[in-house]
């Protein structure tokens, strides 16, 4: 395996062993095992393998979902909530989108107010 291909085996490898903090742990055991990658590649890979964050005594691992068979964790917002639990910006990006809410809340109603 080469390339994209034998990166994202590696990563699945690491995730696989249950005990990686977060993006910065998993590059760190990534680089060394001799493979270098950029944030955004690492990024895209640990959302290619469905990735999440997940609570593990008293802090948070990245771990790759199980399929149990029962189907529980399929469709759109169990997708959205790992792609969001997996972005360690994600605390940021609800902020921006609730302060985004709030003015198009408020224009709406100063535009019924007004009409």
């Amino acid at each position: 395996m080469a390339g994209a291909e034998g990166r994202r085996a590696r990563v699945r490898q690491q995730l696989a062993a249950g005990d990686v903090a977060g993006l910065r742990d998993l590059a760190g055991r990534l680089k060394d095992d001799g493979v270098t990658v950029t944030p955004e590649a690492l990024r895209a890979d640990v959302r290619a393998l469905g990735a999440i964050r997940v609570q593990r005594g008293d802090g948070t691992v990245l771990a790759l979902p199980v399929d149990d068979g029962s189907g529980r964790g399929s469709g759109p917002a169990a997708l959205l909530a790992a792609e969001v639990s997996s972005d360690p910006d994600w605390r940021i990006q609800v902020g921006v989108v609730a302060v985004v809410a709030l003015f198009l809340l408020v224009a709406f109603a100063g535009w019924l107010i007004s009409a």
